[in-house]
This record gives structure tokens, sequence and C-alpha cells, in this order.
């Protein structure tokens, strides 16, 4: 029998276009963050069938009067860190390079799994965070929305 753990949601929508954020070029910048219960889990057989699913969007914004090609980013997921980047176990990677695509709002949608181990789901609590990097000269704003939403279950059948 499947068992519904937990279910969260995590949102950033700036309110107004000139709350967008430039894209920090050098270091990881935390969109999105959740942790996912495991306590119905514990103490049963289930605690070593766990399966977790994660979803997200991420809008940038180019601004029109930008001339330069945009830049490639990359996007991770943690599991188990603090909030700082390389804190915790990297369970996702997606590079996206829009080459000389002309676009002016690009939304970008990740779906990712993770089969935690039984020491993690044993903490009772696993933290997933997404964080964005883009290298070099930056030409982009995260502009919203970022969403980053997750379900944990467990069991078979």
């Amino acid at each position: 029998m499947i068992q519904l753990l937990d279910m969260r949601l995590s949102v950033h929508m700036p309110m107004r276009a000139s709350d967008s954020n430039p894209i920090d070029m050098s270091e990881p910048q935390l969109i999105g963050d959740i942790g996912l219960q495991t306590i119905p889990a514990l103490g049963t057989v289930n605690v070593t069938d766990v399966r977790v699913w994660l979803s997200g969007t991420v809008s940038l914004l180019r601004p029109a009067t930008t001339e330069a090609e945009p830049p490639s980013m990359t996007l991770l997921i943690e599991r188990d860190g603090s909030g700082t980047p390389g804190s915790g176990t990297i369970i996702y990677e997606q590079v996206v390079d829009p080459g000389n695509l002309s676009f002016n709002m690009l939304p970008i949608s990740l779906t990712a799994g993770d089969f935690p181990p039984a020491a993690v789901v044993n903490q009772g609590l696993i933290r997933y965070t997404l964080y964005i990097v883009s290298p070099g000269e930056n030409s982009l704003l995260l502009s919203g929305p970022v969403s980053f939403s997750g379900i944990a279950v467990a069991g078979s059948g």
C-alpha cells in the first residue's frame, strides 16, 4: 500500500517588475526551499521504501535592450543541505544553454526524483533546496514566478 508522507510548496513571486533580481554570476542563489516530513514512515517497513517527487518552474527575464548572447545557467537540487550551496548532496543538475535564442521571458521547468537512504528518512525531515547559478557576463534577471514543490511517499503497491 502506498503511504503519503508529506507534500510541500515553495513559491517566490516578485510583486513588481522592478523587484526582479540579477542572478549572482559566481555563486549559486537559493530560489526554492522545502522540508518534507517522513515521520509517518519511521519504525515501519516503509522506511527503506521512500520516494520523493520534486518539480519546479523558474522564470527568467532578459531585458529587451540586451544584445549579448544569454549565458548558460545551471539549476541544482540538493538534499539535506543547510541552505548554503554545497552543504548537501546534489541529486539533480540541469544545464540550460539558451544559445542565441531571442527571448524576453524564459520559463524553465524541472522534474526530479529521489530515493533517500533509510538513514536520511530516519531523521524525520528531508530538506530539499533549489539553486540557480549563471557564471560569466550576466544579462538575465530572476523575475518569477519561481515554484518548487515536492511529494514524499512510502511503500509499494
